[in-house]
């Protein structure tokens, strides 16, 4: 046992009461005695906070206890130093803005980080309880952006946590399901969550904090997590308060525990480790790799921690009734959301605004009205902020007032930042990113190199006197700060933008949002999975003179070439009249959310015919996943009968007839190869149709037996492909596609 160089701390009632004797060689530690031992702690440099770090408040999730809800920490004899953040959750490295400051990535992270302030000014004081974003796979507390010592100041107790991501936290399987005695599997992440919180409630008052008193608050992922919190059953009673930065999860589905565990299930099956024993048997980091290198997993209907989705939850008002701020930033997404690799001017937006939403276009083009080019980059990227994070968010405050008689309030931030110097690109400009918005939070901007000005210090100021204001009260006004009022139907849903200028407006882009979530206006897929049906049929754009082409994506005319619409994701598709062929490119991204992309070129044909589609993948390292669809229909708007050949890495993996909409393909063949040329052809001569395939020049060999397809008249020949890098958000993987229409046999 260390031999302490102070007197250990006493708790009197529900405070704590710090009494310090300090040795001079430990003039920065202080010691407080918990529940679970005594823990040994910093005092920052001016004395003003102290820290507790690496809490454990849940056992080691290790073992077999991987894929457990999380089990009570056991106590500790002696004294346990808390001087140093704890290993971060299982990850990658994904971003580079992300610089932690722990020891590394551990199975064992099931830790939390406490800030106070030295001498609080009252007996109970407010606890903000922070949850990291990082998309459910990537992140840690031990970011300086997300250290709590400035906004301790604000007179309130922070608590942060690590919690568990990735295929550790979110995997769900039917073998985990059965051990669960609620039949439940995944959401391990989110009901690390739920520990943490219950830790807070039972372990706080020793820190000065008031368990009766807690603000949860997150950004990004953090923020989907706290909406999730709020509809969970299984944290009710744990918080009091609620803020969203950047992120819900209202808006869009989510996966029932059926579909979460039958991908768990595939994973295991197609890593060679198909049931449970043999998945805990494997090393945390050979899991992380056949994980990550696999897809993404992420929160489900699990019967535990969600009983339906939240946003049925939120619909019927058995969401935690509590005050909710939330809001997120100017600059979320990016202008390719709406005009792919075109130009976001004027005219390619109203172009681009037809073709995604034909009879919708007018309604979309007065919501995000535009009078000139720069107008229209700004609503193009608008566009894609509210596609990515905006709507989502304003759902959720939306059907939280509307089934709630709790205050809300929301902002914007659009403070254009300084960029990074350590990371910023040569033709960067400084802007309201994702993200951006945590270091003004935490009142930490010194932990990004950048170029900061006064303005930006007293809105970091300012917007940690908000927070923690409304941590306190639930109001965030305070003496000094810029009014900041309710929102609400009965005073027009104002919005305070956190700027340098503060200022409120009215909900003047309320129009937009509800464009988003009216089910009316039909959505147009960026991607489309392969084997799925064609969601609705584009017909050519004026001006595009080949009735044959007709792609499941909307295309308009850009420098006499058809550009396939998507956001993140844009192609190019052109026809070649001397040799009667069309070529594709589409730059293929590979983040989580665009996983399974697939591009389509359709074709229309007649009679007996002869046809290819030659791939040709980029040839560079770390390429994976890529994959070609061939797709034979009657009708567009059809799909009842229809034949597919996708293939993965070169191997068939889907050959079958669809009788029926709805039908799922049935899996034939998948051999993990990763061929850099890919050619599917097709012959038919009458109703007989036979397959073909090459790999990287060789002579084309068929596929399987001739089949019959009773088509009567034209018939369509679809090509769709993809391929990944691995996950960064600047990686592209360019595919080009020709489609030969040539007479005779296969070349």
């Amino acid at each position: 046992m260390r031999i302490p160089s102070f007197r250990l701390l006493t708790v009197l009632g529900l405070a704590a009461v710090f009494q310090l004797s300090l040795a001079a060689q430990d003039a920065a530690t202080v010691q407080l005695k918990t529940a679970q031992g005594t823990l040994e702690g910093t005092v920052s440099a001016d004395g003003k906070v102290r820290s507790f770090k690496g809490i454990p408040y849940a056992a080691p999730p290790v073992g077999d206890l991987r894929w457990q809800p999380p089990q009570t920490a056991q106590p500790w004899s002696g004294v346990r130093l808390a001087h140093d953040f704890p290993p971060r959750a299982m990850q990658v490295h994904v971003w580079d803005d992300m610089i932690f400051r722990d020891d590394g990535p551990s199975e064992d992270c099931l830790y939390l980080n406490v800030w106070m302030p030295s001498e609080p000014k009252t007996a109970k004081l407010p606890v903000m309880f922070w949850i990291h974003g990082g998309g459910f796979f990537a992140g840690s507390t031990s970011e300086g952006r997300q250290d709590g010592s400035n906004l301790a100041q604000e007179g309130v107790v922070v608590v942060s946590l690590t919690y568990r991501m990735g295929v550790f936290g979110f995997m769900a399987h039917p073998e985990l399901a059965a051990e669960s005695p609620v039949g439940a599997a995944g959401n391990y992440g989110l009901l690390d969550m739920v520990a943490a919180l219950q830790w807070v409630r039972d372990n706080i008052a020793d820190f000065g904090g008031d368990p009766d008193n807690v603000t949860i608050f997150g950004e990004s992922a953090g923020s989907m997590a706290v909406s999730s919190l709020m509809a969970s059953p299984a944290a009710k009673g744990l918080f009091h308060r609620a803020i969203g930065q950047s992120g819900s999860a209202l808006g869009g589905d989510m996966p029932t525990l059926a579909e979460a565990s039958h991908a768990g299930q595939k994973f295991a099956a197609e890593i060679g480790a198909p049931t449970l024993s043999e998945l805990r048997a494997l090393s945390a980091q050979e899991l992380l790799e056949k994980s990550f290198a696999w897809g993404r997993f992420r929160p489900n209907v699990d019967g535990l921690f969600l009983t339906a989705t939240p946003a049925l939850v939120f619909s019927r008002g058995e969401q935690a009734q509590v005050p909710l701020l939330a809001g997120w930033n100017l600059d979320e997404g990016g202008a390719g959301a709406l005009t792919g690799r075109a130009e976001p001017t004027l005219k390619n937006v109203q172009l681009a605004a037809r073709e995604r939403f034909g009879i919708f276009a007018e309604r979309f083009l007065s919501a995000y009205s535009a009078t000139n080019d720069t107008e229209a980059e700004r609503v193009a990227r608008d566009y894609g902020g509210d596609r990515f994070i905006g709507f989502g968010t304003w759902n959720w405050l939306e059907q939280h007032n509307a089934t709630s008689d709790q205050p809300t309030y929301r902002y914007m931030f659009d403070r254009m930042v300084p960029l990074n110097r350590d990371l910023a690109g040569p033709n960067e400009k400084p802007r309201a990113s994702h993200s951006w918005d945590i270091e003004y939070v935490f009142n930490v901007l010194t932990s990004k190199n950048a170029a900061w000005e006064d303005a930006d210090f007293a809105l970091a100021d300012r917007m940690a006197a908000y927070w923690a204001n409304f941590a306190t009260t639930g109001n965030p006004n305070g003496d000094g700060l810029p009014a900041w009022p309710q929102y609400s139907a009965t005073n027009d849903h104002p919005v305070m933008h956190l700027n340098p200028q503060p200022s409120v407006t009215f909900d003047d882009h309320r129009a937009r949002y509800e464009f988003h979530g009216d089910p009316s206006v039909p959505f147009v897929p960026d991607w489309t999975l392969a084997g799925s049906a064609i969601h609705q049929q584009v017909p050519p754009p004026a001006g595009f003179t080949r009735d044959s082409v007709v792609l499941d994506q909307p295309i308009g005319i850009f420098d006499g070439q058809a550009d396939i619409g998507g956001p993140y994701l844009p192609g190019r598709a052109s026809y070649h009249a001397a040799t009667d062929t069309y070529a594709i490119t589409s730059a293929s991204s590979n983040i989580w959310y665009f996983r399974d992309e697939l591009r389509y070129l359709w074709k229309q044909m007649e009679g007996d015919v002869s046809f290819a589609a030659d791939v040709r993948f980029p040839q560079s390292e770390g390429y994976f996943d890529r994959k070609v669809v061939l797709i034979i229909r009657q009708d567009l708007d059809d799909n009842s009968k229809q034949i597919m050949s996708a293939l993965h890495g070169g191997g068939l993996v889907h050959l079958a007839y669809r009788e029926a909409k709805g039908v799922d393909m049935q899996e034939a063949v998948h051999v993990e190869t990763d061929y850099a040329r890919m050619r599917l052809g097709l012959q038919k001569q009458g109703n007989a149709f036979t397959l073909w395939v090459s790999y990287d020049g060789e002579p084309m060999h068929q596929l399987g037996d001739a089949f019959e397809l009773d088509f009567d008249g034209p018939f369509y020949v679809g090509v769709g492909f993809c391929s990944h890098q691995p996950l960064t958000y600047d990686s592209t993987a360019v595919s080009n596609v020709v489609l030969e229409n040539a007479a005779g046999q296969m070349k």
